[in-house]
């Protein structure tokens, strides 16, 4: 079937035209919604980033909380062996003596000064004060070097300072040597 030229360019027009509200269809309304689409996933995209880092953060929170507890009940196990109030030559006198008895009659200790207690000068603001003893005594090298290994060893809040060591008087052997130490504390002022 021939179509006239009339209806022909009629039935071009109306394609054209059907093209043209397509075209104009696409570009109004489809483009638009395309576009919100990827803005919703962008945004999706970002929530969900957002959420999985809630999810870590509540998890790390978790975590950092038992080791908060734990690091907590570390520092009460270490002030419950700090002196605080009270006696503190007493107690310093008790710790040390129940610490040397394996060492008592390789280790004699016969003075101990009183404390000098002062502030620590560590940190500023530091929540401890510090207490230091003199101890003089006599032993033999290796029992001395021995006793103080363990003793910095066993208490973590105490340190050693100021050694002096010179032979002992008159001693039966020549290994046995007079010291003098300073033995410093941390001390809990509650």
């Amino acid at each position: 079937m021939k179509l006239s030229k009339e209806k022909q360019q009629q039935l071009l027009l109306v394609a054209m035209g059907v093209v043209l509200v397509i075209a104009v269809l696409y570009m109004l309304i489809i483009s638009r919604q395309k576009e919100q689409i990827a803005t919703l996933a962008a945004t999706c995209d970002k929530v969900q980033a957002d959420v999985d880092k809630a999810k870590k953060t509540i998890k790390s929170k978790d975590i950092e909380l038992e080791i908060l507890t734990n690091r907590s009940n570390e520092l009460a196990a270490i002030e419950s062996t700090l002196a605080s109030g009270g006696d503190k030559y007493a107690w310093f006198r008790q710790t040390w003596n129940r610490f040397r008895m394996p060492y008592q009659t390789r280790v004699e200790t016969p003075f101990i000064s009183q404390p000098n207690i002062g502030p620590a000068a560590m940190y500023g603001e530091f929540p401890y004060l510090t207490a230091s003893f003199n101890v003089r005594g006599t032993a033999h090298y290796h029992d001395l070097g021995r006793l103080l290994m363990d003793f910095e060893n066993k208490f973590p809040c105490f340190r050693v300072q100021k050694l002096n060591i010179s032979p002992a008087e008159g001693a039966d052997t020549p290994e046995k040597l007079n010291f003098e130490m300073e033995v410093v504390t941390l001390v809990n002022p509650k």
